[in-house]
């Protein structure tokens, strides 16, 4: 809806080839998106437009100028402050490379209903990094379950969905089911339209 654009204030998609991550003057790591706030005229946004994931990167890179441009309303720092406790709570985070990548490949994303794919949805590991990516990484399936699961970006069997695998996670009382609805009540409070069934429906 253009009224949660307007709450992002988001002045600028800017669509590059290539985008790189850059400390000082060097140059330590090629990425989907970034972006930066806060910015008078508007929030911009950098988007690689060679990511087969364009559109999921774009709702990952806005929950994050959503997060910043909303956490000084009243009521909603308290309410992420809430989420990022509950995410803390079940979801180990590395901000090391050698142990994210050695947790990637050793456990999390070896087989579908292990222990930690209660934790993340991605099969990259980016969730793992902290607890914006995690949070925003949600987003992104959520917007795009068909896509991530054509590109198995999804940490779910081949032969699940999205919101089957939810459903499996509700009955099995999966912690990353109760990540996924505090995504989807923050979500409400930026549009009430944004329920359940909504993202459901983007799955049909």
């Amino acid at each position: 809806p253009k009224a949660v654009l307007k709450k992002a204030r988001l002045g600028k998609i800017v669509v590059v080839d290539e985008a790189y991550c850059i400390r000082g003057d060097t140059v330590y790591g090629m990425v989907e998106g970034t972006y930066v706030v806060p910015v008078k005229n508007g929030n911009i946004m950098f988007v690689s437009g060679t990511s087969p994931l364009l559109t999921g990167v774009i709702h990952h890179e806005l929950s994050s100028i959503m997060m910043y441009e909303l956490s000084t309303d009243a009521g909603v720092d308290e309410k992420l402050s809430k989420i990022q406790k509950a995410f803390l709570a079940v979801t180990p985070y590395y901000s090391d490379k050698e142990t994210l990548v050695a947790s990637a490949s050793a456990k999390t994303f070896a087989y579908p209903r292990n222990k930690d794919n209660y934790f993340v949805l991605g099969n990259t590991g980016y969730s793992l990094v902290d607890y914006e990516n995690d949070f925003n990484t949600i987003v992104q399936f959520l917007f795009t379950p068909t896509l991530s699961k054509e590109l198995q970006c999804l940490l779910v069997d081949p032969e699940l969905k999205l919101w089957e695998f939810l459903d499996e996670a509700t009955k099995n009382n999966y912690p990353i089911y109760k990540k996924v609805q505090l995504v989807i009540e923050f979500y409400k409070t930026i549009d009430a339209g944004f329920t359940e069934e909504y993202f459901r429906t983007l799955e049909k």
